[in-house]
């Protein structure tokens, strides 16, 4: 509770501060420009006239940016009322089944995953075919506080405080995942003499994408329909040692062939 309350607290104070500044900034704001003595009589008035209009103006763009102070004040309150009252989706999901001529691996899982902080529940399996393999990971999410997100700087591929992983390069890649096509972050991971390629995106209420803000508004989004939607924070690697094109290739055909048995595991609700 220490670290929820620390969080609200800085929302607050930087909402206060917001809108001090506003009122400096609106208190010495520059004055007009005075009129000149030659001007004429209709011409003053058509100045008032229009001083009238930039004070009206002035009022209303005082009055939004109030609002938009009162509105940022209000979310933590407004977030957690609604994940109080939304009906939590489960967070488990099922086994994918292999097909298309990939198969299960039964044997122990790569030394490397993702890392993922604090997520309700963490799955991974592994497939092969013709001597490639690949290993995809789930990081779910039910009801998410604030330390415990989907979207997260803390949760990324590798090179986090005291990891033993990091990023030899990093980017994006054109997938198509069971026809949605979409940009997934890619890294390359190496550490302890190994060496892969992964793959990253969101899968929020039944959606795919690996934008952030996207993410962000499907779970908006669900919230508001009073559902706290089941998030999954996706990857799927491989090895890269021997050639990256190789590891794409492997990932590319990977997607294509279990795309649809990744999403009866990510939309089941067993265990």
């Amino acid at each position: 509770y220490l670290r929820d309350d620390h969080y609200m607290f800085g929302w607050y104070l930087f909402a206060c501060f917001l809108a001090a500044l506003c009122c400096l900034g609106w208190q010495y704001r520059d004055p007009p420009a005075s009129l000149g003595s030659n001007k004429t009589q209709n011409e003053a008035a058509g100045s008032n006239g229009g001083a009238l209009r930039q004070t009206t103006s002035s009022a209303r763009i005082g009055m939004v940016a109030s609002a938009v102070i009162l509105l940022m004040a209000a979310w933590p309150l407004v977030r957690t009322t609604l994940a109080a009252h939304a009906d939590v989706a489960p967070v488990s999901s099922n086994a994918i089944v292999p097909a298309n001529g990939w198969t299960s691996v039964g044997t122990a899982p790569q030394e490397w995953i993702p890392e993922i902080r604090n997520s309700e529940a963490m799955k991974s399996q592994s497939f092969s075919k013709n001597g490639s393999k690949v290993t995809v990971f789930f990081g779910m999410y039910a009801r998410e506080s604030w330390d415990a997100k989907l979207v997260s700087v803390a949760n990324q591929l590798a090179g986090g405080d005291g990891s033993k992983w990091s990023l030899a390069d990093r980017g994006v890649v054109r997938t198509d995942f069971s026809g949605l096509a979409f940009d997934a972050k890619m890294g390359i991971v190496i550490g302890r003499g190994q060496r892969f390629l992964a793959w990253h995106w969101y899968w929020v209420d039944g959606h795919e994408t690996a934008a952030d803000l996207s993410a962000k508004a499907f779970q908006l989004l669900a919230r508001l329909r009073g559902i706290e939607p089941k998030s999954v924070w996706v990857s799927i690697s491989t090895d890269a040692s021997q050639s990256s094109d190789e590891a794409r290739r492997v990932l590319r055909e990977f997607v294509r062939d279990m795309a649809p048995s990744m999403i009866n595991a990510l939309s089941g609700t067993g265990g």
